[in-house]
């Protein structure tokens, strides 16, 4: 889990850009939702487990926006979110799927509850997802950076990650740097005119594809086939 941290952030940003870069019925997406239950097949994953994972995806984003976006989402772009990432949850054969937006913000919260708690395991994966994030930075910046992630995420979560506490203020100057980004964006960045994708515009599923960027390491540098992405035990499934 943490040896090949740079290649699980690719393989799983990839696969997941590939399902919402792309039209959901079209053939490259549909490759890599079956790639992911291929290779989630083979670990032993509660439906809870799946729910919460969907949950990340279909609730982090939209929260996220309404608390330091450049403006709050319309009703009707929250509901296509849920309705985009529940078709997604049911192509995965995620069972109980929670009938609102609303109601999976409930299930996760209640998840939390009952199952977050520390352990070193958890404290590992954090470790070295935080020191990819920070690869880009010079050395000397990674300790404010770990005080930012610690910032950034709840108390609870904080304690299951092992995660030091931030430092007094340093929550409230983290919401305060937020807010002010997703202002400045609001009034003086101008809309983009095309979407900021990594995944290439064309290309079929069978091809190796070129990443349009490369956010950390570059793992994928001479292409992929969405086919082989994962653990390399897995490439020929």
């Amino acid at each position: 889990m943490t040896d090949r941290c740079p290649q699980r952030y690719d393989d799983t940003d990839i696969l997941i850009r590939e399902i919402t870069e792309n039209k959901l019925d079209s053939e490259r997406a549909q490759k890599a939702i079956q790639r992911m239950n291929a290779i989630h097949n083979h670990y032993v994953i509660s439906n809870e487990d799946y729910l919460y994972d969907l949950g990340i995806f279909m609730c982090s984003p939209v929260e996220m926006i309404e608390k330091f976006g450049y403006r709050k989402l319309e009703s009707v772009e929250i509901e296509a979110h849920y309705v985009k990432w529940a078709e997604i949850g049911r192509k995965m054969n995620i069972k109980d799927i929670p009938e609102s937006f609303v109601a999976m913000q409930q299930f996760m919260k209640n998840f939390e509850k009952k199952h977050f708690k520390f352990s070193e395991h958890n404290k590992s994966v954090a470790t070295a997802t935080s020191n990819l994030f920070l690869s880009n930075f010079p050395e000397f910046l990674h300790p404010l950076g770990l005080q930012l992630t610690s910032a950034i995420c709840t108390p609870l979560m904080r304690e299951s990650l092992g995660l030091e506490e931030p430092v007094y203020g340093m929550v409230q100057l983290v919401g305060v740097l937020l807010k002010g980004f997703g202002f400045f964006n609001r009034y003086f960045v101008l809309p983009r005119s095309e979407l900021l994708r990594r995944t290439p515009i064309d290309g079929v599923a069978k091809d190796s594809l070129k990443c349009v960027f490369h956010p950390y390491y570059a793992t994928y540098k001479d292409g992929y086939v969405i086919g082989e992405l994962g653990p390399n035990k897995f490439k020929s499934l």
